[in-house]
């Protein structure tokens, strides 16, 4: 009798074998094997059977249907290989906190190998909080209620402290109740770097907008003041010293100047004032500013100059510099009331990318650093957030103008720089001002003296499209003998200069005008020989000027200025282009 094949073994009733096995030992199975339904359909069985009456060669047989079953299993290998690959922790923990099952992103999570924390109590992962979310935990689980993201921070075998958000439900038995925990634990590691980054930047672009805002109002503020100051300038120099009005016209300079300092903090912190930059080493600058500090800050607070010597060249304003340090020294002594120490220091410092991803803005390199720290009351983070922006002081009202740090930031920004601040409340600041290095020697300032202004009868040509303000440069130049030309924008400048047959020794122009820039203007009238360049503006963002960093060979005088700084700046220019000339010849 031929045999069976194995495909048609499997699906044939209990074979002879195991017939003849049943009949021998009085049973066989169970065993799965695969049939075949009357409608064709195979369907996975699990046969097994006993002897019944032997000698009548008679057994019973059971066959069980594993269809559901085998579904059932597929989907629990399903759900098996979802914990395993998910990145997720997923944990079972018993009533009393024992792990009793651990996945494989809980192994990544927390550095433990399931045979090596299996059994043992999650209490290892928590530190100083413990008590706080087991109770939580337990709360939640009695109540018969889930935990959702709970955030909390966890510590894994390495020691690193994790952020985590944790979701946990009670594990129920059969007849309800509650026998353990399921646990979900989400690292949020990257979540908080990422939502710490999009708060910098948002920060950094609140700080951005409020920038334009009160550089385009410095500037015009700074054209109405130069109006003001410049007719009040010429009506006191009209006037008798024995006249009364003397006075009130010296009271009116005073204010305008006070009004101009305001508008330079916030042209300052706009980045839209106009920086000089040397290469300078700031143990110079530390130096030359510690003398006033001490006589500043007062006996009850100690100062400590910590200096790293050789320090790396920077290239920066060492005025802008003075004044930044100034600044933060001052905030330093307001927050030590009852004394205490400030400290100024520098160092050469090499920025990796790890710490520079903290400061989206802030690129890896090497860079020389400047830090004033105080033990004063330190600051919240909720202070901190707006610590840069234009008129936020935390000072009583009267006691500041909230511009000083506006001033710094700003400063420092456009030097190229970027500055870190570390506060705690009651715990001091530190202030950390870094600055790219350049690899150039420090140059020295020069600055050239003119004890009298006296004049050739040079012509002028003026051009400033705030009428007020042209008219009074205007005026005040010819009072000194020169001869003025003047015009309202560049087109007209262009046209009264090409009807002018005679020689123009001075351009004096506004940078930022409608029709055509300052620059552009120069750059048209700069075949005519000898003439000399002086731009003026409250702010500068345009080709000659980049970014407010004047160009070592431009000539510049910053709004609003006094009438005797500009009769100076010109008489400078004029006698310098004249000796160029005379040597020429």
């Amino acid at each position: 009798m031929p045999t069976d094949s194995p495909d048609e073994a499997e699906f044939k009733a209990p074979s002879d074998v195991n017939l003849r096995r049943m009949l021998e030992t009085g049973s066989f199975g169970p065993v799965e094997k695969k049939y075949i339904r009357k409608d064709g359909a195979t369907v996975p069985v699990l046969v097994g059977g006993a002897a019944n009456d032997v000698e009548n060669r008679t057994a019973i047989v059971f066959v069980l249907d594993l269809t559901e079953l085998k579904k059932a299993q597929t989907e629990i290998d399903r759900l098996a290989r979802i914990v395993e690959s998910t990145d997720e922790a997923i944990i079972s923990l018993s009533l009393d906190g024992h792990i009793l099952s651990w996945n494989r992103g809980a192994e990544r999570l927390y550095g433990y190998a399931g045979g090596e924390i299996i059994g043992k109590s999650s209490h290892v992962f928590f530190p100083e909080n413990r008590k706080k979310e087991c109770a939580i935990v337990k709360a939640s689980v009695e109540s018969a209620r889930s935990l959702d993201n709970y955030e909390t921070v966890h510590i894994a075998k390495s020691g690193e402290l994790k952020p985590v958000s944790l979701t946990v439900s009670p594990m129920r038995d059969e007849s309800g109740q509650i026998v353990g925990m399921s646990t979900i634990v989400r690292d949020l590691t990257q979540a908080k770097k990422t939502q710490q980054l999009e708060e910098q930047f948002r920060q950094v672009q609140r700080v951005e907008s409020l920038g334009r805002l009160t550089g385009g109002v410095a500037h015009d503020f700074n054209n109405l003041l130069m109006v003001i100051s410049s007719y009040t300038e010429m009506l006191q120099q009209r006037l008798p010293p024995e006249d009364p009005l003397r006075r009130n016209t010296q009271q009116i300079l005073k204010a305008s100047e006070r009004a101009a300092s305001l508008t330079q903090q916030l042209l300052a912190f706009s980045r839209k004032q106009v920086l000089s930059p040397q290469v300078i080493d700031l143990n110079a600058v530390v130096d030359e500013t510690a003398k006033m500090v001490k006589r500043l800050i007062g006996e009850d607070i100690e100062l400590a100059l910590l200096p790293t010597k050789p320090l790396w060249s920077v290239m920066a304003d060492p005025g802008q510099m003075t004044q930044v340090l100034m600044n933060l020294c001052v905030n330093a002594r307001d927050a030590m009331p009852q004394g205490g120490k400030l400290t100024i220091e520098t160092q050469n410092v090499v920025v990796d990318a790890q710490p520079a991803a903290k400061h989206p803005a802030f690129l890896p390199g090497n860079y020389a650093m400047l830090a004033v720290s105080d033990t004063g009351t330190g600051m919240t983070k909720e202070v901190q957030e707006h610590l840069f922006e234009p008129f936020f002081t935390t000072k009583e009202r009267g006691k500041g103008t909230g511009l000083g740090l506006a001033t710094v930031y700003g400063i420092v920004k456009q030097s190229g720089g970027d500055i870190w601040v570390y506060s705690e409340p009651n715990n001091g600041s530190c202030f950390k001002l870094y600055f790219p290095k350049v690899d150039q020697p420090v140059t020295a300032t020069i600055h050239q003296q003119f004890s009298t202004i006296e004049n050739h009868g040079e012509t002028i040509l003026v051009v400033e499209d705030e009428d007020a303000l042209r008219e009074s440069v205007s005026e005040y130049l010819r009072e000194l003998g020169y001869k003025v030309l003047k015009a309202a924008d560049g087109q007209q400048a262009l046209e009264l200069a090409d009807r002018y047959d005679g020689f123009i020794h001075l351009l004096l122009t506004d940078v930022i005008m409608p029709k055509m820039s300052g620059p552009e203007l120069a750059r048209r009238l700069a075949s005519r020989p000898g003439m000399v360049v002086l731009f003026m503006s409250g702010y500068t963002d345009d080709a000659i000027v980049n970014h407010g960093v004047l160009q070592a060979d431009t000539a510049f005088i910053q709004k609003p200025f006094s009438l005797s700084a500009l009769a100076s700046k010109v008489h400078e220019l004029l006698e310098a282009n004249n000796q160029f000339r005379h040597i020429k010849a």
